[in-house]
């Protein structure tokens, strides 16, 4: 299926403003060698997506019973976890974040809105992209809001945050598993209407397979982060005492 020019330009804005941000949010450390090797991982791994999108690896068909794009996704989050919990330049990075940070830096889920565009030009089929484009718009909208609370010392604050990162997590197992529905796979059912193939062909592809797995790992990275007590003292919010 043909992806006109300006959906192209549309899904590469989306791309480089995730990897704007997330950069953007490591640049602030001091420790330049520990971003340095986390900026080259972000970079190989975005050009090896981008590599083996164009070949075609990660393309959903009626004859791959499991298509390559589940470890497009999975493989990334699975590395990522495992360097969170071994010394490594990605976890003094995530460590070195503020908890605000962390959060803050996910306001690019709003590039979301291409599903949207891409549903309006009939290139995506509604079932995948109302509910994955809505979901990245709301998350990605109310990531400063969250930031801006967690740490001003109140726990409903940081009970607040926690909810959001779980909808954040909630968001992308909803959208990975509509597209997967949704793509032309031996276990695609008809019931859901036309397939849906551009999802798991570049340019959209960069999406599940770079985007996803990074969201995916920032949450967990502030949900760690979060079940730590907090440095500052965090209190229950007050209430009118009766006289």
């Amino acid at each position: 299926m043909h992806v006109p020019l300006g959906l192209w330009l549309a899904v590469a804005a989306a791309i480089a403003l995730v990897v704007g941000s997330t950069l953007a949010g490591l640049w602030r450390l001091a420790d330049l060698e520990a971003r340095g090797r986390v900026a080259l991982g972000l970079s190989l791994w975005l050009a090896a997506d981008v590599v083996l999108a164009g070949l075609g690896v990660f393309a959903a068909t009626a004859h791959r019973v499991v298509p390559f794009i589940a470890l497009g996704i999975v493989t990334p989050v699975v590395v990522g976890v495992w360097l969170m919990r071994r010394p490594s330049s990605l976890r003094r990075v995530l460590e070195s974040l503020s908890v605000r940070s962390l959060i803050a830096v996910q306001t690019y889920r709003v590039a979301g809105v291409v599903f949207l565009v891409a549903w309006a030009d009939g290139r995506l089929p509604a079932i995948f992209a109302l509910p994955a484009g809505l979901g990245d718009v709301a998350v990605g909208l109310s990531a400063a809001w969250v930031a801006v609370r967690v740490d001003d010392g109140m726990a409903r604050s940081r009970r607040r945050a926690v909810v959001w990162n779980l909808c954040g997590i909630g968001d992308l197992v909803v959208a990975v598993t509509l597209g997967a529905l949704t793509s032309p796979t031996p276990l695609w059912p008809a019931a859901l209407g036309a397939s849906n193939p551009l999802v798991s062909r570049i340019p959209f592809v960069l999406i599940p397979v770079f985007a996803v797995p990074l969201s995916v790992l920032l949450h967990v990275a502030t949900l760690r982060r979060l079940a730590v007590p907090s440095t500052r003292s965090v209190h229950e919010d007050p209430r009118p005492v009766a006289a």
